[in-house]
């Protein structure tokens, strides 16, 4: 786990148990450049909006790597017209995908004109959807943050509510814990620091 308080593991589930699978290829591995409640960013009150991060991986993925759905669900919202040399926290590519509970998964950062799907298709877990870039607010590593989030009342994530990342409501839409069940070694969380491979 990170370094700021917040997080145990008891806030996590079984990885054998976990809906979700790693965001990359099977037979990839990438490093955990920040984990969950990590010191940087990955708080619950982060920055000026105090948005709520403290659940988020970010995973140090090279520009042009593929990205994959980590569960089945419904493209929701896209925005990938920045360029990998933008660094405001508002000029962030990403993709967002709704799952059947209605959890939401974000995938930021990605490369000018990488999403591979639009809003409204119907994914599958382990669909190709985007290419990983170094779009945004990432402190110059380029890197694929992903986080699962629930909307609420005041935050509604579809494209219709955000034309791009609204940051003062997207703070409302608070991560859920997520573990996944083909990394290697056993995650529960996946720890900062530590290379993991995505398993068959």
């Amino acid at each position: 786990m990170g370094y700021s308080p917040g997080c145990y593991v008891s806030d996590f589930q079984e990885p054998s148990k976990s809906k979700y699978i790693l965001p990359y290829q099977a037979g990839e591995a990438y490093t955990v450049s920040q984990g969950v409640c990590g010191g940087i960013t990955h708080t619950k009150d982060y920055g000026t909006y105090k948005l709520d991060s403290r659940y988020a991986y970010d995973l140090e993925m090279p520009i042009g790597a593929k990205i994959i759905a980590s569960r089945d669900g419904k493209v929701i919202n896209i925005q990938d017209f920045f360029s990998n040399d933008s660094s405001k926290m508002e000029e962030i590519n990403y993709i967002f995908i709704r799952h059947k509970d209605r959890s939401i998964a974000i995938y930021l950062h990605l490369s000018p004109k990488g999403a591979l799907v639009d809003v409204g298709d119907k994914v599958k877990q382990g669909d190709m959807i985007g290419i990983a870039g170094n779009s945004g607010f990432t402190g110059g590593l380029a890197h694929l943050h992903f986080d699962v989030r629930k909307e609420t009342t005041k935050c509604k994530l579809g494209a219709a509510n955000l034309e791009q990342i609204n940051l003062a409501k997207f703070k409302h839409c608070k991560t859920i814990p997520v573990t996944f069940q083909n990394a290697e070694p056993y995650g529960l969380p996946l720890l900062e620091g530590r290379k993991y491979k995505a398993q068959p």
